[in-house]
Order: C-alpha cells, then sequence, then structure tokens
C-alpha cells in the first residue's frame, strides 16, 4: 500500500478522497472509518493526508541530523 499511496499523493488533486476497502493506508490518518473487519471501510483526505506526511518529513530530518561522536585519545 506504501507504493498506491505514494502514488496517489503525487497525482491526485489537494480536494481529492480516496476511500480503502478492507486495507487501510497505514501511515495516511483516516478522515473517518465506517464498518470492522473484513467489512470495514476508510475515508482519507488528500489534503490531509499530505499536511500529515509534510510535518512528519520535516520532525524525521530533524531526528536524523546526525552526531558528531567525540573520541579520547
Amino acid at each position: 500500500m506504501e507504493v498506491l499511496g505514494d502514488k496517489l499523493l503525487k497525482e491526485l488533486p489537494d480536494d481529492a478522497f480516496v476511500v480503502a476497502c478492507r486495507f487501510p493506508f497505514p501511515r495516511w490518518p483516516p478522515q473517518s472509518s465506517l464498518g470492522s473487519g473484513l467489512d470495514q471501510t476508510w475515508a482519507y483526505d488528500i489534503s490531509a493526508v499530505r499536511a500529515m506526511t509534510e510535518t512528519q518529513q520535516k520532525h524525521q530530518k530533524h531526528v536524523q541530523t546526525p552526531i558528531k561522536k567525540f573520541c579520547r585519545s
């Protein structure tokens, strides 16, 4: 689902909604959900998903900043 999610984020307009059945997009925050088990569906607002992924990417850049190691001679 990650590859499909990346493709949708690149190609869909900001006002798009995605509805998924049975398999959610695990890294996307759903706008709403209905049902349970195999009959569950999720609705995603692409503009909200983009905002969340941009925030996560900015946060990850700060977390992944290399730390210099100090060595004693």
